[in-house]
């Protein structure tokens, strides 16, 4: 048997389990698997506290698996940059409108993962594209600061992509930007518009920007006309995010390609990149065992310490 797959570990060790079970490698029950793997509190066992053993997991995988790397592809450079925006007032004081609001209904809700999800994502509303929430007029510092990048970077002769998890700020953008003949793909649009809105961008150079949901377009489609992303949110796990960014990066791209996160100062796009960024740290430790110099410290706290 062989398995063939783009990114091997989404979220975490224990992603490992079902495809080395399924390949023969792995005999143990899945219970056995994840006790020999994770750390969990001592009260209760069910809260995850940590990885262990991973060093192990480390040797297993490469006893088994083929790992080709963007490096073997000899693609232009990528240029990821993180940049932080900040709320003007009106924007801000919504966003504790909003935290206030959360607070008030946490103690009246019973805290699933469904709830918690729904509540982040009220947060998450907040600063990218704060109509969602209100029908007030309240700007976005996001949205302001990605029109202004995709004003620099077409008038330098480029297009550009433009990620989104939430559809609602595509809308916005799609008439914001529309003296650049933007064309979308998102969930609302048939599975033929969207093929065709991407030849449109890849192959006509009236249409500058591509407007996507992550959900959408983020895996399976090219986009490689494009050397310039912009990412309005970050999503928990990192391998999706490096699935959205290889739209671009990817066989056919030409020239160097820049990836822009936009994240709002002080509010919770700062605690989604460090979730993501903890993920990205045992997950790139385990399969490459490559370790950022910056990110030991924490690797550490993770794997070892707790």
């Amino acid at each position: 048997r062989i398995g063939l797959t783009g990114t091997l570990l989404l979220n975490s060790p224990l992603d490992a389990y079902v495809p080395l079970k399924w390949l023969g490698y792995e005999h143990s029950s899945y219970t056995t698997f994840r006790y020999f793997y994770c750390v969990y509190d001592n009260m209760f066992h069910n809260i995850l506290m940590g990885y262990k053993n991973t060093d192990l997991l480390k040797q297993q995988l490469q006893t088994c698996s083929l790992r080709r790397t963007k490096d073997l592809l000899e693609l232009p450079p990528k240029t990821v940059i993180k940049e932080y925006v900040e709320m003007d007032d009106t924007q801000a004081d919504f966003y504790e409108q909003v935290k206030n609001g959360i607070r008030d209904q946490v103690d009246k809700v019973r805290l699933t993962t469904a709830n918690v999800l729904a509540l982040t994502a009220r947060l998450r509303h907040a600063t990218v594209c704060p109509i969602i929430l209100s029908t007030e007029n309240i700007p976005s510092a996001k949205l302001d600061r990605c029109c202004q990048l995709v004003e620099d970077i077409v008038s330098n002769g480029d297009k550009v992509v433009i990620f989104s998890t939430f559809k609602e700020p595509l809308y916005v953008l799609h008439e914001r930007l529309k003296q650049y003949n933007p064309v979308r793909g998102t969930g609302d649009l048939k599975d033929s518009d969207v093929s065709h809105n991407i030849d449109l961008f890849q192959t006509d150079d009236k249409y500058k920007v591509f407007l996507g949901t992550h959900s959408k377009i983020g895996t399976g489609v090219t986009l490689t006309a494009a050397s310039y992303g912009i990412f309005l949110d970050e999503l928990w796990v990192p391998a999706d995010n490096l699935q959205s960014e290889d739209r671009l990066h990817r066989i056919g791209t030409h020239d160097k390609v820049f990836i822009y996160y936009l994240i709002t100062k002080d509010t919770i796009d700062e605690h989604v990149d460090e979730v993501a960024n903890d993920k990205s740290i045992v997950t790139d430790y385990i399969i490459d065992g490559s370790v950022p110099e910056k990110a030991v410290n924490k690797l550490r706290e993770l794997i070892l310490d707790i």
